[in-house]
């Protein structure tokens, strides 16, 4: 059994503030999710940015290439140089997608949901149990935003994803922004997905922002500011059990990095506060 790490509140590693960051990291920032294939394999100066980031704030890895629910066999020759990449730079935890994304050795720019059914279940399962035995590190996996069903499926999405983390073993990375999408787009109440969270299985907790193309339509872009119902997701979440860590993506329309640090500390504010009351009720007990 892996011991998964508590950080605090991170932010998902982009390039346009890595000069903010080498300047004066904030303290906000407890630490940096990265995409491993924006890394491995490459040298100069990207590269020796990186590793000066990485001696000031812990690495994880969350990586979009494993495609853990695809019909192709697992790609070895990728897992090694992510083991690789996990060992040289100490990475503590590592983490995919629950879908697939490629097929027939093809590699595609979505990620796409598999049914949800008792069978791909048992596929996927197989297939983390492979990765993470392979990379020896704890190995967490998303819930994902999708866009229609991928088949007729057999149970809710929230039991999917329950059936694939008790048949696997593998840890939980929820993202709380991706739930409040595929509940607009696909109509349940998104508390019903929260409360069937197994809550001890959370390694961490993505939160982002989306464009709303249609009042019951959403992209999901990571492109925008968090808006108000998916803080609630979060807050929510944070009641109901202490959360290790929580970060920010942001893949488009990156602002400056200063004005991220409102969002950070609004992160900050939703974990600390939850943190004090179940201490308060500790004491009290």
């Amino acid at each position: 059994m892996y011991e998964i790490p508590h950080y605090g509140v991170g932010l998902g590693l982009r390039r346009a503030h890595f000069r903010a960051l080498l300047d004066n990291p904030p303290k906000e920032i407890q630490w940096f999710e990265v995409a491993p294939e924006n890394y491995m394999e490459i040298g100069g100066e990207i590269y020796q940015d990186f590793l000066r980031l990485r001696d000031v704030r812990p690495v994880v890895c969350h990586s979009v290439s494993v495609s853990l629910g695809s019909l192709d066999p697992l790609d070895r020759t990728f897992l090694k140089q992510l083991k690789k990449f996990i060992h040289d730079h100490d990475i503590p935890m590592a983490s995919d997608h629950l879908c697939f994304a490629s097929y027939n050795q093809v590699q595609f720019d979505d990620l796409l949901p598999l049914p949800f059914t008792a069978e791909a279940v048992m596929h996927i399962s197989k297939r983390i149990k492979q990765v993470q035995d392979f990379l020896e590190v704890p190995y967490a996996v998303e819930n994902v935003s999708y866009y229609a069903p991928a088949g007729a499926n057999e149970m809710m999405e929230w039991e999917f994803v329950n059936a694939v983390l008790e048949e696997s073993g593998a840890q939980l990375l929820l993202d709380v922004n991706n739930i409040y999408v595929n509940s607009v787009n696909h109509k349940f109440d998104p508390m019903d997905y929260l409360r069937a969270m197994p809550f001890d299985k959370i390694a961490y907790v993505h939160i982002a922002g989306h464009r709303q193309k249609r009042s019951n339509f959403i992209l999901d872009t990571h492109g925008a500011e968090i808006i108000t119902p998916v803080w609630k997701l979060l807050d929510e979440l944070a009641s109901m059990t202490p959360l290790p860590n929580v970060m920010i993506e942001r893949d488009g329309n990156i602002p400056p990095l200063q004005e991220m640090l409102d969002e950070l500390n609004h992160v900050h504010d939703i974990v600390n506060r939850h943190k004090k009351t179940k201490q308060v009720r500790r004491v009290a007990s």
